[in-house]
């Protein structure tokens, strides 16, 4: 979808008397045209923000709508042009993960998109306040030129849709509230604020370039992860986990599961960024609660459209679960195991409880742990 942030007194005008102007624009484009306010997280009413959602199937569509939405939100009148030509602003909203392939190497895409359009095109600093995985992008110039450079956007989303950078999940809408006491923000899920933590860490085997890669520069990826409300730790395989591309373990913990899940989604989401980014997903568990879904592999498989879920008991302490497919898929079956686990769950005794809730600590923070 197309989305566009006006403020609520341009999504009156956009919407019209009893809705007449809106339905105007959808008959006028045969695009389905929507404006979302009270359905929106408190932090857009607080802002006086409106969201309006374009879904068409072809870019003659796409921009008739635009061109509708925008000649109202401005007051141009029907069937007159814009000639004031006042330099205006407007902002469309886009997943995050694209940010970077939006702009292109050394900014070469941006400034077609720019030149294409002929207004300024930039990327707001920050997420979307109250979503979480979301940008601005906003344009800045005359009504036509932001009218193209938001079309242009569209389609290189579409474009990033079509070669599997996008999926439709990236553009949910998923809302992040502030932690009480803290500085931090956690996702809203349907179990709400009470929800307990995740009895069973997601843990996550990678080689020890994709941990550089998740880590990020001055390790400014994953202090965005930790400001989803879990814990985020990164360490070195355990020896029976060591063999070739599986020399790091990503730690995600401290969190409700659906919340562990999202935070995994982030994760799987930046890997298929790489050059070199593998459709598999291994996930560590301790070797006790692997007869805890042995025999739902297969379920697990079917229900979820993976194409292969697999356990390999590489020792005594630990188990890896590969899962192969799509992100979708594999993210679905990561969730469905997880979900037996903890359903499952059965307190060991505390020296194994503490292996499988904690990260691996050295032999001092694990007796401070236990005392």
């Amino acid at each position: 979808p197309c989305r566009i942030l006006l403020s609520s007194w341009q999504a009156e005008l956009v919407l019209g008397e009893k809705e007449d102007e809106v339905r105007r624009v959808r008959a006028e484009s045969g695009a389905n045209v929507q404006v979302l306010s009270k359905s929106l997280p408190a932090a857009f009413r607080a802002r006086d923000e409106c969201l309006v959602v374009i879904k068409c199937d072809d870019s003659h569509q796409l921009r008739a709508a635009i061109t509708g939405t925008f000649r109202r939100a401005f007051g141009v009148p029907r069937g007159g042009t814009d000639d004031e030509g006042r330099q205006r602003t407007v902002e469309v909203m886009i997943p995050e993960v694209a940010c970077r392939h939006l702009v292109g190497a050394r900014g070469d895409r941006i400034k077609l998109l720019r030149e294409e359009a002929g207004c300024d095109i930039q990327l707001a600093p920050g997420l979307v306040a109250g979503l979480a995985a979301q940008r601005r992008v906003r344009c800045g110039g005359r009504l036509i030129g932001i009218e193209e450079a938001v079309a242009r956007i569209h389609e290189v989303l579409v474009e990033f849709a079509s070669i599997g950078i996008l999926h439709p999940r990236h553009f949910d809408l998923q809302e992040v509230v502030a932690v009480p006491g803290g500085s931090g923000s956690a996702i809203r899920d349907s179990a709400g604020p009470s929800s307990k933590n995740s009895r069973v860490p997601v843990r996550l085997l990678v080689s020890k370039d994709e941990c550089g890669w998740l880590i990020g520069k001055r390790g400014n990826k994953i202090h965005k992860l930790r400001e989803l409300a879990a814990m985020v730790s990164t360490r070195d395989a355990d020896t029976e986990l060591l063999e070739v591309g599986s020399e790091s373990v990503v730690d995600v913990f401290g969190a409700p599961l659906a919340k562990e899940l999202c935070v995994l989604q982030l994760i799987v989401d930046d890997l298929a960024m790489m050059r070199d980014a593998l459709s598999c997903t291994r996930l560590v568990i301790a070797a006790e609660l692997s007869p805890c879904i042995k025999g739902h592999l297969d379920s697990v498989k079917c229900q979820t459209g993976a194409s292969s879920v697999r356990l390999h008991e590489q020792g005594i302490t630990w188990h890896v679960l590969e899962l192969e497919g799509g992100e979708r898929h594999r993210l679905a079956a990561a969730g469905a195991l997880h979900g037996l686990l903890e359903e499952s769950f059965v307190a060991p005794s505390s020296s194994a409880q503490d292996r499988v809730l904690l990260p691996r600590m050295d032999q001092q923070q694990q007796q401070q742990h236990l005392a």
